[in-house]
């Protein structure tokens, strides 16, 4: 995936050190480990964008790699933000997660966010069009909160 450091508007706050990961591909028992290697809770700053837009959960080893990376950065009074969750991965890591509050405190549609900048570059606007989906804490119940 792609990953870029910088600034970023979250709910309206500018936060000034924030790490973006576009992750690309499927995730499953063979990627997770390379997946879980793209973060490190003591290099990595307070905020963490994980964009899941060209990406797949695909199984139990996908949904354990991304809980544990929210857990260990919780554990430090760190964040991580998830978008762009495909319909299909949302199904999986809400039946398989279990931790419902989490999820409600992860995952953010594109709405959440403003313009990304590394390098005075902003997210390309392709990588903005598309549909967003938030994990609604109700383990019965996915809503698509905004189309793009």
């Amino acid at each position: 995936g792609d990953i870029t450091n910088g600034p970023l508007k979250i709910d309206g706050e500018l936060c000034e050190d924030v790490k973006y990961v576009h992750v690309k591909g499927s995730i499953f028992f063979g990627s997770a480990r390379h997946f879980i290697n793209m973060f490190s809770v003591a290099d990595d700053p307070a905020t963490v964008v994980i964009d899941f837009k060209d990406a797949l959960i695909i199984d139990h080893s996908a949904v354990a790699a991304i809980q544990g990376i929210t857990h260990r950065f919780e554990k430090a009074d760190k964040r991580v933000l998830i978008t762009n969750l495909p319909v299909k991965s949302q199904g999986r890591l809400q039946r398989t997660h279990g931790d419902y509050d989490m999820l409600a405190r992860t995952i953010k549609t594109r709405e959440n966010f403003g313009d990304v900048e590394s390098n005075g570059k902003s997210i390309p606007e392709q990588q903005q069009q598309h549909q967003s989906h938030v994990i609604d804490p109700n383990p019965h119940s996915v809503s698509n909160l905004e189309v793009f």
